[in-house]
């Protein structure tokens, strides 16, 4: 770790930033790991069957994480919900393989960040991705279109026969309030 003279405005900023890609990418894991859950088991719920839970339970296991195993360089096979439910988010069509690759890569870096926080906030040679965060950012919004379009504007009856354009769809105002910090460098 290279610490040089520390300048407390690039200290603050460091510490704003890191925070931001940390809860950006926990706001992104929930849209894929959460979301792809209550989809793919939400039939079970208004099924009236008193063990729903436990099927529900089961067949996100069947749908998700079993068809989707991580096997690392020793052929060891791992289970792993995030990997798993971006590709079973590709495979419905809401995302393509890049952001998979993409969102394997911004996890990769976001773990970085979590376990070498010192280093990001202080070590003037290491720096969060602006370019990863911009990637973030783009494939949150385009899953929360694609969970907003499948979830909400398809089961609602006041949207049929109605065009709403993906750029009238908001992701949340803390987007805005991240994107905002992001260009002004905090």
């Amino acid at each position: 770790m290279h610490l040089g003279k520390l300048e407390p405005e690039k200290v603050k900023q460091n510490i704003i930033l890191s925070s931001l890609y940390i809860t950006a990418y926990d706001l992104l894991e929930v849209e894929i790991k959460e979301n792809t859950k209550t989809f793919s088991t939400f039939h079970l719920k208004y099924s009236n069957e008193p063990d729903w839970k436990e099927k529900a339970k089961q067949e996100y296991k069947r749908e998700v994480t079993n068809k989707y195993p991580f096997k690392d360089k020793l052929n060891k096979v791992y289970k792993d919900d995030y990997r798993a439910c971006s590709l079973w988010l590709k495979d419905i069509g809401a995302i393509n393989l890049k952001e998979v690759k993409t969102l394997l890569k911004i996890r990769t870096h976001r773990n970085d960040v979590v376990h070498n926080l010192p280093s990001f906030i202080g070590d003037n040679d290491k720096h969060l991705n602006i370019s990863l965060f911009n990637e973030l950012q783009e494939i949150y919004k385009k899953i929360r279109i694609f969970w907003i379009r499948t979830n909400s504007l398809d089961l609602n009856p006041e949207f049929d026969n109605v065009v709403i354009k993906d750029k009238d769809i908001e992701a949340t105002l803390f987007w805005d309030y991240i994107k905002h910090c992001i260009e002004v460098k905090i």
